[in-house]
């Protein structure tokens, strides 16, 4: 499945880069190429999941950005040093 993506992306670089535009059928058959040796699974997660994860991660680093920002006030405290030594402590 790997070589038939380079193979693809060569081809399409070469459509793209070069202004080729009559390799557009070799692109569009080495994509269902690739389709076919996937069976249509290529292992991505589901856009709405991923969407979800990346909201709770980004929530989760902002709050942690925020918390290290007011506790720079009285202590020498980056967002690493927080996550390692002191979220035990504040969760707790």
């Amino acid at each position: 499945a790997a070589d038939a993506v380079c193979d693809a992306d060569i081809i399409n670089r070469c459509v793209r880069g070069g202004q080729n535009w009559t390799l557009l059928p070799q692109v569009a058959a080495l994509n269902l190429r690739v389709t076919s040796i996937c069976q249509g699974n290529v292992g991505f997660p589901g856009f709405p999941q991923w969407l979800g994860k990346r909201s709770s991660q980004g929530k989760k680093q902002r709050l942690l950005s925020e918390t290290a920002m007011h506790m720079r006030q009285r202590t020498m405290v980056n967002t690493s040093t927080l996550r390692l030594d002191y979220m035990c402590t504040l969760r707790d």
